[in-house]
């Protein structure tokens, strides 16, 4: 309960303002409204202003009446004051007027023509106005365009991001079009657009027109949306005057009237959500090369000569061109001869843009150094990729002939042993056999002393020249690259990297074809090369997803990404039981 001295206070503080508005002379009281037509969604005000010769704040709110298309949003009051000194009979008289203006903020809801009163303050009428709610014309629009509905996962997209507007407008906030469409999506746009927007004709009238385009690759199949994008625009709207008579009569200034006023329009123009159904690559008939690339594709390979000598080199240059998603759509698949030494590939990305649609191309160049004379057959250049417009596998196969290797030149220079011996002094009998009975003693020391190395040594030099020990040694070299890794790299690029060491890791153990297994063919691999259990093997195939993902499609880093592939790479080590990972 409340005590009986605070209730006390309380009432006595209720009488007084009552008392004080009581007492209090209204000198004038009028009420203006501050447009007469309006649009759907706009606010217009209406001024409520009293003169008083007593404090404001004890006046109360006057009332308002309001039409069924309106409504009062908010309000707020102001308060002036102003003090008037005359003299009348040799007497200072003091006279003080306050002003308190009650300002309610209306909006109009739908078209029509709402009365706004009468408006009451007190038992005075200060009268009532009309006003006409006409429908918002849609000045600003904006939508996202594509050419279909139903795609493949890793399937280019075009899209075009279009703004329309028919008179001109400040843009309060501007979408970034390319990271609100690409949740979900690898997106490209080309580097440099025109950001100026153009006069064109629809529908027989004249608008402007700002169209901005990209292309989007689906990560996953299922139902995909790309989302609404908003744009905040202002539009100031001049408003013409109106009859001095005809505003004098509602209440309004005559001579503000007269000059019109400029109204600011402010707006949101959204565009409708996008849903897409996004196909998975369909399983049968995929064939063993295929490395994801969904799209169009042309592959071109040749030899920059075929004829040289043992230890010359010469340049392997593949070129694939397609429309599949950049540095994800896979390699051109060559595998070099016994006897010829291949150098680490060298490639080369680029992208052109052309009617819309992103093509990129690959160039690879491999320097081929073989060390014997004689014929080489070479291995034809392949490639796989999925036609969504046929819907089926498509394979191409370049044949690269062979390679004509000729012995290596004699080089300059050398001694002729046997022309050395002739130059020798003439030995007799006896020096020959004392000379020969040395040589067959030497040999026979020799051997006795080296025999119980021999084998020993035999085995070490097969140890180290076996393909286990090569299969380590790269190994370690790749987790001495994952140790020295920065910890600061961008999240996209670490996961490049992580992926990279990955891959060549795979390779190293299972052979090169494994560069072009997917991330739903790395169990089976696993399984069927290096007879790993299931387990391990779907969470190898995991990972290779989980790098692709962050690396592509801007998500999470995977957790403790550089502890999984450090375990792996030690699991990958050919003949010793490790941690698994």
């Amino acid at each position: 309960m409340v005590p009986t001295g605070r209730l006390a206070a309380r009432i006595a503080t209720v009488l007084l303002a009552t008392a004080a508005v009581a007492h209090s002379k209204i000198l004038d009281a009028q009420a203006q409204l501050e447009n007469r037509q309006v649009r759907v969604g706009e606010r217009t005000a209406l001024y409520v202003t009293v003169s008083t010769d007593s404090e404001g704040q004890a006046l109360p709110w006057p009332e308002v009446q309001t039409g069924p298309g309106l409504a009062v949003v908010d309000k707020n009051r102001n308060e002036s004051s102003s003090e008037q000194i005359s003299i009348v009979n040799f007497k200072m008289e003091r006279k003080r007027t306050v002003n308190v203006q009650f300002v309610f903020q209306l909006a109009a809801a739908k078209p029509g023509n709402y009365a706004v009163g009468p408006i009451l303050f007190q038992g005075r009428n200060l009268g009532s106005a009309q006003i006409s709610v006409v429908d918002a014309p849609q000045d600003v629009r904006i939508a996202t365009m594509v050419d279909r509905k139903t795609i493949y996962v890793g399937q280019q997209i075009p899209f075009t991001w279009r703004l329309s507007a028919d008179r001109p407008f400040e843009v309060l906030k501007f979408p970034d079009v390319r990271t609100a469409l690409g949740s979900g999506f690898y997106s490209e746009s080309p580097d440099s657009q025109q950001l100026r927007m153009k006069v064109v004709d629809e529908n027989g009238r004249k608008v402007g027109r700002l169209d901005l385009t990209g292309s989007l690759f689906p990560l996953r199949t299922g139902g995909q949306t790309l989302p609404s994008t908003s744009l905040d625009y202002r539009i100031v709207d001049r408003s013409p005057g109106v009859d001095p008579m005809e505003a004098m009569l509602s209440g309004q200034d005559p001579f503000e009237a007269m000059m019109g006023t400029n109204r600011v329009i402010q707006g949101t123009a959204n565009t409708q959500p996008v849903a897409l159904q996004v196909l998975p690559v369909p399983a049968k008939g995929r064939p063993a090369s295929f490395q994801g690339g969904v799209g169009t594709f042309h592959m071109d390979a040749k030899l920059e000569k075929t004829k040289l000598r043992a230890g010359d080199g010469t340049t392997l240059t593949m070129v694939l061109e397609g429309t599949g998603q950049p540095q994800a759509s896979g390699v051109p698949v060559w595998q070099a001869p016994s006897g010829v030494e291949t150098y680490p590939p060298q490639d080369d990305w680029t992208k052109v843009w052309k009617d819309g649609v992103l093509t990129t191309r690959l160039t690879r160049r491999i320097v081929l150094v073989p060390r014997h004379a004689g014929h080489l057959g070479l291995d034809s250049v392949r490639f796989a990729w999925f036609d969504p417009a046929a819907a089926k596998f498509r394979t191409s196969a370049l044949g690269l002939g062979g390679l004509s290797v000729d012995p290596a030149p004699v080089v300059p220079g050398t001694v002729d042993t046997a022309a050395l011996r002739a130059l020798g002094p003439a030995l007799s009998g006896a020096d020959r056999f004392w000379i020969l009975f040395g040589k067959v003693s030497a040999v026979l020391w020799t051997a006795l002393l080296l025999a119980g190395a021999g084998f020993g040594l035999w085995r070490w030099i097969r140890h180290r020249l076996s393909r286990e020990y090569a299969q380590r040694r790269a190994l370690q070299v790749l987790e001495k690259r994952l140790s020295l890794l920065p910890e600061t790299l961008p999240a996209q690029r670490q996961a490049g990297e992580l992926r990279k060491i990955l891959v060549t890791g795979l390779a190293v153990r299972a052979g090169e074809e494994s560069r072009a297994w997917t991330s739903e063919e790395i169990p089976a691999g696993l399984v069927r090369l290096l007879s790993w259990s299931e387990d391990e093997a779907d969470a190898v195939g995991g990972f290779a997803l989980e790098l692709m993902t962050a690396e592509f499609a801007n998500e999470p880093l995977p957790q403790d990404g550089r502890g999984r592939l450090a375990l792996l790479l030690r699991r990958l080590r050919p003949g010793r039981a490790e941690a698994k990972s």
